[in-house]
């Protein structure tokens, strides 16, 4: 496939969907001898196409009655040509007349993200869903589409849907899985762990939706690499199901294990011990984060520089070289807006005084830095994330969660950094967090605020904590991992079956995160 298709694929949402995955998510829902079968975006046919084999082997196409219907904004029709073409529109879904209803609803939905919707088309899909489910402005296209489509359906019918892992832990899909919970009888999903679309960097789920117009009254879920027969489900509780974000251990349950932690042993949720921020917010960070090359050719005043993080990957370097390495912060305002009104115009020469975080400011360039955080944390991380004290008193960019500290003592503070850095700390953050994009851990600020750390306050904790971060200073965040995981257990008696059982729970997310 050409680069600029596969551009135009990905601006779209566009991933046709590869004939055996078709095929596994269809074969469920083939399940009588009548059938009306839609697919709202049909693309090349596949999931029609799977259906019509499947029909043909179970039942046969001359024993029973299979009529398929699609539309698709850009309709690929070469192997659908034996199809009625009246069957098969060229038209947007949401053009799509809701009148029209199926007994089978087929989709592989575009993966748009909201932000690249328009909010012209968002008001219109709002309005066109709005008696059938109430859906956040910030959700992306795929719900859109499953919740009209579902508005197709006769009672009783049946939706095979191929979803982003979004379905599961996006906040916004939170009140969709909750809908639909209400209104059918039976919800199956399986979480895939391998890559089935090219050029594609979401991996999917696929989700089964049964008797439509019924209550509830199973949800399984399982995870497997790749697509097999007999794959074995858990039954999973429906609060579990409709909370923020959906996890599911098959091996040990992360819950439970978390909740003895806070129940027996004194862990409690990091929130109530700190406060957490977002970094710095300027709308244009390469004009108001300098080089030293700037500095000196503006002539900018050492008190107007702030030393500045702007990824969670410097932290290693502010250990070994200190603030002076880091990036600078030009803080402008209406005091000094006249020393550098050279600088404020060549901002204004670049249209940055039109963004939009600048046009809430009075004047544009005066960024709104707040108070020197206590300590930062990454927003983003690959594995094993980790607390860094503010010593340098610097600030950070909103790549960069800001800690603030509730008048805790350096003992306390202490004690929550390596409780944070232990098994129990790591398995919550991997339990709370999102995941997107190549195993990459979303830690939002409301994830961190719900990790588990302890707080001590014995001196006991300097013994181990230097260690730790001579650890982390080298890169070898495992070992620092294992050492504050022994330490904690040693001095709060905590079994070391119990600590193993959640370091099992710990590898099982992080394998399925990082299994593709």
């Amino acid at each position: 496939m050409a680069n600029d298709q596969i551009v135009n694929n990905r601006l779209n949402g566009i991933y046709y969907t590869p004939t055996g995955l078709a095929g596994f998510l269809v074969k469920p829902l083939i399940d009588r001898s009548n059938l009306y079968i839609f697919d709202p975006a049909y693309g090349e046919g596949s999931l029609l196409l799977a259906a019509e084999k499947i029909f043909n082997e179970k039942i046969g196409l001359h024993n029973g009655n299979l009529n398929l219907f699609g539309c698709d904004i850009h309709p690929v029709n070469g192997l659908l040509e034996h199809l009625p073409s009246s069957d098969l529109l060229a038209l947007d879904f949401f053009e799509y007349p809701l009148e029209n209803k199926f007994d089978v609803i087929l989709m592989n939905p575009p993966y748009v993200r909201h932000h690249l919707i328009g909010r012209e088309k968002i008001k219109v899909y709002q309005k066109l869903i709005s008696n059938i489910c109430h859906l956040d402005y910030t959700s992306d296209l795929w719900t859109y589409f499953l919740v009209k489509s579902i508005g197709h359906l006769r009672e009783g019918g049946n939706v095979g849907a191929i979803l982003p892992w979004s379905f599961l832990q996006a906040d916004y899909a939170c009140n969709l899985r909750t809908w639909l919970t209400e209104i059918f009888g039976e919800i199956r999903t399986l979480a895939l762990g391998a890559k089935y679309f090219n050029n594609a960097k979401e991996r999917v789920v696929l989700v089964w939706l049964k008797y439509y117009g019924k209550s509830c009254k199973s949800i399984k879920i399982t995870f497997s690499k790749r697509i097999k027969e007999d794959i074995p489900y858990i039954d999973m509780d429906v609060n579990k199901w409709i909370s923020d974000k959906v996890v599911f251990n098959e091996v040990s349950d992360s819950q439970f294990i978390l909740s003895r932690y806070i129940r027996d042993f004194g862990f409690s949720k990091f929130e109530n011990y700190a406060d957490v921020r977002i970094g710095v917010v300027t709308g244009a960070d390469d004009y108001f984060i300098i080089s030293d090359t700037i500095a000196n050719e503006i002539k900018a005043s050492e008190g107007d520089l702030i030393s500045i993080y702007t990824t969670s990957r410097e932290f290693r370097g502010l250990y070994n070289n200190g603030i002076a390495q880091l990036k600078k912060l030009l803080v402008l305002s209406k005091k000094n807006a006249e020393y550098y009104q050279n600088y404020i115009k060549r901002g204004e020469g670049k249209r940055y005084h039109f963004r939009s975080h600048s046009l809430r400011r009075n004047p544009w360039y005066a960024v709104n830095i707040g108070e020197t955080p206590d300590a930062f944390f990454p927003y983003r991380m690959s594995q094993l994330p980790y607390l860094i004290r503010n010593e340098g008193k610097v600030q950070c960019t909103n790549s960069v969660h800001r800690i603030y500290f509730k008048n805790l003592s350096e003992s306390e503070i202490k004690w929550i950094q390596i409780s944070l850095m232990s098994v129990v700390g790591q398995l919550s953050l991997e339990r709370e967090s999102k995941t997107y994009g190549r195993g990459m851990l979303k830690i939002e600020p409301k994830s961190l605020k719900n990790s588990v750390v302890y707080k001590g306050n014995s001196n006991s904790i300097d013994r181990v904590y230097s260690a730790v971060n001579k650890l982390l200073l080298k890169g070898d965040k495992v070992s620092a991992m294992n050492l504050s995981t022994e330490f904690i257990n040693e001095e709060l008696g905590i079994p070391k079956e119990f600590s193993d059982e959640a370091l099992s729970a710990l590898i099982e997310l992080q394998t399925r995160r990082f299994d593709r």
